[in-house]
């Protein structure tokens, strides 16, 4: 089981201390003068001590008032936000915008800074919008520095820091940079730092702003998506947003008669004129609903938004898409700008091949894979492969004609709707969780999809540790403390009693408690070393028709001495922490700085802490030309050319004819011929071809590599924690509060889907030389890491890696 490193040397340090002072109190107690004075020295510390504690809570106690008081009194604004969501007021926004310097004060050099941090409250990275006016035009050159934090009640407790540079040219009235800042907490504010120059600016720059819904006891709900609404007005989407469960400490109010709907956190509805132009900003999203004119805008206008959109929907996302038209027309359009279809496919091809009709069993008057709070216990029915509970529905039959289709788009999916505005037109609740049963939970759901909750406790964390990394030197520590018993007892004491010296047990002791603590802690700094261990696994998709990859990766770090320079990563890479206790959850709260520049994150300090497990998700959509090429050869042999850039270990093709070949270590630049696989449907006496393999089964190797990666909990080691201050455990605080998930595991995030799924073919294909899961043109290869898989260090040892391409061409 793991425990917290060098405890032992705490432990044999008090054993020590103790059997030191207990051993001159008997002397003192035998009548030695010597001893009763260094005993009252002794007491005389204890009593100093605990004074000294005494003293010490008093000034933290009155200190803490005055803190509290002092914020009470300069940040009004995100106190009075705090206490309407501890009274489920009216003020749930995602975000919030702030002007700097405030209303009636002068701005230094006629600038005036716009801090927008409005988006739907979501865990992952978000938006944050910096815009400086300037007024009159700037006269030259001017280069602005920012400094991002956001915070818990408390504004010192500094939970993130996200750092930017912006620069207004001469001549400009206005500039604006959006960064996409990582956002894992529950309470926060905001806080700002400007410079100009390398000077602070303190007119632009203020304390504990109010950064929107994520002030208050949690009030983002992890049972509920986060939503983007797209579109020139705000739309009523009261009744839609019901569907979804809310917490009963948080009701959403009703909006009054006329205005606009209220929406909750996780909702927030944003004209197409002002999205930002990078997915990462998207990517705490679950779900946008955007109109295809919207769509057809944005490839106009604004194309940068447009394959924001598209490379978050590769990624993870779910966009649906309404006004597509009921003759479905508008599904070719859909492809071409969301770049779905190769300019070789003609439309008709197109809609065919890659838009699927929604099932009749997926019509219900409820969610079908996911029990909400709302939802009658009564109701569920059984329970699926994944352990979500499933429940039934009494709809009725489904209509004859579904008003929407929908498609895989690599790990996300694309929902075209026929109706032009379904908000307008009032689609009933049947029809929406039509849609959504469609895509499943798995997809809609955060926490589901990330297979992570940042509110309650993750314990697959523990089923994804590197091997011997971190442990505690049991097997030492029985050695060492056997042999420190033996001496420092019988031995010690009969040796210096045969010499006359039993005072020098007052020598003896301590020296051999420090070397037997100095021999473990050596031996725990030795074993596990002063570097960077990493264990990884991925899946990447490759689409070589379109030149389009995604990967998503899980890698456990361990790390003898935390890199100075933390994490380094590209711009375009989302990286999600996986923790076992999230501070919502009664977890250590953790301070994390990252440095953001165009094209490159630095994730400094708080990532990787000295010789503690950590585990981080990456996700990244990125332009891929690394293809493996497959041709026919003499007496239909298949060919393969290995141009993934990374040696195959072991690979599964489906060629055009649905035949399977398979093959194993395949260097990068080089080609191999492939061993057939039987098929059932085949005559291999009608084939003047080599006999396919039937024997045995040729994906053997590949069917172990699947099987030797399956995750586990070390042996000896429970999986079970419990944090407890004297006894009593910490509640958590969300579970506390009645906002439950369900479900919340790795097995249901895309990741391991994706690896189940290729894993699924293999078996499959190796059994019965047919797999439904593997279609032709396609094929599985189980690879060295991937360069584009970074683990964001130099020089980390990497071991027991586990990556994962499955490609189409």
């Amino acid at each position: 089981m793991l425990i917290p490193q060098f405890s032992l040397r705490w432990l044999l340090s008090l054993v020590t201390g103790c059997s030191l002072a207990f051993l001159v109190v008997s002397f003192a107690v035998r009548g030695h003068i010597w001893a009763v004075g260094a005993s009252i020295g002794l007491l005389s510390l204890v009593v100093v001590a605990l004074l000294h504690g005494f003293t010490f809570f008093l000034v933290w106690l009155f200190a803490t008032l005055t803190t509290r008081r002092k914020v009470r009194n300069t940040s009004r604004k995100a106190t009075i936000c705090m206490l309407s969501a501890l009274l489920a007021a009216e003020a749930y926004a995602g975000g919030a915008a702030h002007t700097l310097p405030p209303t009636g004060k002068p701005a230094p050099n006629g600038m005036v800074l716009v801090l927008d941090t409005t988006w739907p409250e979501g865990f992952g990275y978000r938006p944050v919008t910096i815009t400086v006016n300037c007024r009159p035009p700037a006269t030259a050159d001017r280069s602005l520095s920012f400094e991002v934090r956001y915070h818990d009640w408390n504004p010192d407790n500094t939970q993130f820091k996200a750092t930017a540079d912006l620069d207004l040219p001469a001549g400009a009235t206005t500039a604006s940079t959006t960064i996409a800042v990582p956002d894992f907490s529950v309470w926060q504010g905001y806080s700002l730092d400007t410079w100009e120059d390398g000077r602070h600016v303190p007119q632009l720059s203020q304390k504990s702003l109010n950064g929107g819904g994520g002030f208050g006891f949690g009030t983002t709900n992890e049972s509920a998506p986060a939503v983007l609404l797209i579109g020139a007005a705000q739309p009523d989407v009261t009744e839609l947003a019901s569907l979804f469960p809310q917490p009963q400490y948080r009701p959403v109010p009703a909006a009054p008669p006329g205005s606009p709907a209220v929406f909750p956190p996780e909702w927030a509805w944003r004209p197409a004129a002002s999205l930002p132009e990078h997915w990462l900003c998207y990517q705490s999203l679950d779900v946008v609903l955007v109109s295809l004119s919207d769509l057809e805008g944005l490839a106009k206008k604004s194309p940068k938004v447009l394959v924001a959109l598209r490379d978050w929907a590769r990624a993870g996302g779910n966009l649906l898409v309404f006004g597509v038209g009921s003759d479905w027309k508008g599904l070719a359009a859909l492809d071409r700008m969301l770049g779905l279809a190769s300019q070789t496919t003609s439309e008709t091809q197109s809609v065919e091949r890659s838009w699927e009709s929604p099932k009749p069993g997926h019509y219900s008057n409820t969610f079908t894979d996911f029990v909400s709070p709302n939802i009658d216990p009564s109701q569920v029915s059984q329970v699926d492969e994944q352990g979500n509970a499933v429940v039934s529905s009494s709809a009725g039959p489904p209509p004859a004609m579904a008003p929407f289709r929908w498609r895989n788009v690599q790990q996300g999916a694309v929902l075209a709707i026929a109706n032009d505005d379904p908000y307008a037109t009032g689609l009933s609740a049947d029809l929406w969780y039509w849609m959504f049963n469609s895509l499943g939970s798995a997809r809609w759901l955060g926490v589901k999809r990330l297979g992570v909750s940042f509110t309650e406790e993750n314990p697959d964390f523990w089923m994804f540790l590197i091997s011997g990394v971190g442990m505690a030197p049991v097997d030492a520590y029985r050695v060492l403390i056997t042999a420190f018993v033996v001496f420092i007892g019988p031995v010690n004491y009969l040796l210096l009693r045969k010499h006359g010296r039993l005072h020098l047990l007052l020598f003896t002791v301590p020296v051999s408690a420090l070397v037997v603590t100095t021999v473990l802690l050596g031996y725990a700094l030795i074993a596990d070393g002063l570097h960077t261990r990493v264990r990884s696994r991925s899946i990447t998709l490759l689409d070589q028709r379109l030149h389009e990859a995604v990967f998503w990766s899980r890698a456990a770090y361990y790390s003898g001495l935390a890199p100075s320079g933390g994490l380094r990563l590209d711009g375009d890479t989302a990286v999600i922490p996986l923790e076992n206790m999230p501070p919502a959850a009664g977890g250590a709260q953790i301070s994390r700085t990252i440095d953001i520049e165009p094209g490159r994150q630095q994730l400094s300090r708080g990532w990787l802490p000295s010789r503690t497990p950590t585990q981080l998700m990456m996700v990244k959509p990125y332009v891929s030309f690394k293809a493996l090429n497959v041709t026919s050869g003499a007496n239909q042999s298949m060919i393969v050319d290995n141009g993934l850039g990374v040696r195959i270990q072991h690979l599964l093709v489906c060629d055009e004819q649905g035949q399977f070949g398979c093959g194993n270590r395949i260097p990068d630049g080089t080609q191999a011929t492939l061993e057939r696989l039987a098929s059932p449907s085949s005559d291999a006496a009608a084939t003047s071809g080599p006999t396919p393999t039937t024997t045995a089964p040729p994906a053997a190797e590949m069917r172990k590599a699947f099987s030797d990666q399956a995750l586990a909990l070390p042996p000896g080691f429970s999986g079970e924690t419990r944090y407890s201050i004297f006894g009593f455990q910490r509640r958590m605080i969300y579970r506390a509060m009645g906002g439950k998930t369900v479900g919340v595991g790795q097995a249901t995030n895309r990741l391991e889907a994706s690896l189940e799924f290729a894993r699924s073919a293999v078996l499959q294909a190796g059994a019965s030389g047919d797999s439904a899961a593997l279609t032709p043109r396609s094929y599985i290869a189980i690879v060295d890491r991937p360069e584009e898989v970074a683990l964001g260090l130099d020089g980390a040892t990497e071991s027991q890696g586990f990556h994962v391409i499955r490609g189409s061409w």
